[in-house]
């Protein structure tokens, strides 16, 4: 966690267990494993997916103004989501 102080007490809040578990709930992920699971079986050459990630990641750059960053989100109505950023992979 790039030295940073995570917990209740430095950070506020602590969400992402909770947006976890409100997400998996959300987004019916069992029910949606057992319908990709049944279109796979059913399709030799099409195949179906489903993956949710958890990030974390620091910026860590040593002058604070540099820390910052931005995203947008654009959610589709057939559930699809895009997310545009001007970062770039430094590692």
């Amino acid at each position: 966690h790039f030295g940073m102080i995570m917990g209740e007490k430095f950070a506020g809040q602590w969400n992402v267990p909770r947006m976890w578990d409100r997400l998996y709930d959300e987004l019916k992920v069992v029910e949606k494993r057992r319908e990709i699971d049944e279109f796979n079986s059913k399709n030799k050459w099409k195949k179906r997916g489903f993956a949710i990630t958890p990030t974390k990641f620091g910026i860590a750059f040593t002058a604070k103004f540099m820390n910052q960053g931005g995203a947008l989100v654009h959610l589709y109505t057939d559930g699809t989501v895009l997310v545009s950023h001007g970062g770039t992979e430094m590692g």
